[in-house]
């Protein structure tokens, strides 16, 4: 990803060095700039591109010096900003002015819609000249607001898993999600779909073929995060156990929960019993949740000072908490 103070940004500098005065910088600017070459060097010569190709501003987030001739600017873009393309970037000076450009291949930024959350991007900015932490009056380590961030994403990651919990409860599996059937010839598939578990979103791609089990036997899905926010992601694995007391959710020996559920067990004849807490969702989820909202309405026995505790009505509720 190329990057330079340009020419503007240059000038502006060395005047305010020659005024003894900070330079301080506002904010971000985000363009789709149509054919530029984002692996070509930057044009130092360049100005703000045209207001139709800016898609995007928005103040820095925060400020770091990394050495006494380096300092760095940082954005995030949260889940509820978008929806916009962007192949250009720009940090501006509290007087407008263009300071320095970056290019970056063309990416896509999009907010959090219905079900679909938003990605998150974050953004550093780094400049260097001569005495840059003295000239821009940046006294704050780099590495202290970035351990922050991470801080900040990590706490945005477990509050959109508690909003999860709290619409699907302990567990919900979609459809035949995680469902165990007989195959046949002692065969067993674990079929494809999604699930929530403890509200973190866990799902097969394709059918999960299963033989040689000793029969009975239980199975498991262990669900798990493998990282923090910046590079974890939802994980699970689905393990067998001998028939007995449901076996206990474990935090690993980097501290991480795992949480178990009993998806099904098998007898010795080969018979399955499904133990999934299920729900059967034909389409799209919020149409799952505007029919429940319409049985709500059509159901006559329900009186009005029951309706809160009906359980449709609850779901709903929960999913309006969670701003979905």
């Amino acid at each position: 990803m190329a990057a330079a103070v340009i020419n503007t940004g240059r000038a502006k500098i060395a005047l305010k060095q020659a005024n003894s005065e900070p330079l301080i910088i506002s904010r971000f600017v985000f363009a789709d700039i149509p054919g530029l070459d984002t692996a070509a060097p930057v044009d130092v010569a360049q100005g703000m591109p045209a207001p139709a190709h800016i898609v995007h501003e928005q103040l820095k987030t925060a400020q770091g010096y990394v050495a006494e001739n380096k300092v760095v600017y940082s954005i995030i873009l949260g889940a509820t900003v978008g929806n916009f393309y962007f192949n250009w970037v720009g940090i501006v000076d509290e007087d407008d002015t263009l300071i320095g450009v970056s290019y970056t291949p063309r990416q896509y930024k999009y907010e959090t819609a219905g079900l679909t959350t938003g990605n998150t991007i974050t953004r550093n900015f780094l400049t260097q000249y001569n005495n840059a932490s003295e000239i821009t009056g940046i006294t704050v380590p780099a590495e202290t607001w970035q351990i922050s961030f991470t801080d900040v994403l990590d706490n945005i990651d477990a509050a959109l898993i508690a909003d999860m919990r709290d619409l699907y409860g302990r567990s919900l599996f979609f459809n035949d999600a995680f469902r165990v059937v007989n195959a046949g010839g002692g065969n067993f598939l674990v079929k494809a779909g999604t699930a929530y578990v403890e509200g973190i979103r866990v799902r097969i791609g394709a059918d999960e073929p299963m033989a040689g089990l000793a029969l009975p036997i239980d199975f498991y899905v262990d669900v798990f995060r493998s990282g923090g926010f910046a590079g974890g992601e939802s994980a699970y694995e689905i393990f067998t156990s001998a028939p007995g007391a449901p076996l206990a959710d474990y935090n690993d020996p980097a501290g991480k929960p795992h949480y178990l559920v009993k998806v099904a067990s098998i007898s010795g004849a080969g018979v399955v019993t499904d133990h999934r807490i299920k729900r059967t969702v034909p389409g799209a989820l919020i149409d799952t949740f505007a029919t429940s909202a319409q049985g709500i309405k059509a159901d006559t026995a329900i009186q009005p000072d029951q309706l809160k505790t009906h359980p449709d009505f609850i779901r709903l509720r929960r999913l309006a908490l969670a701003g979905l």
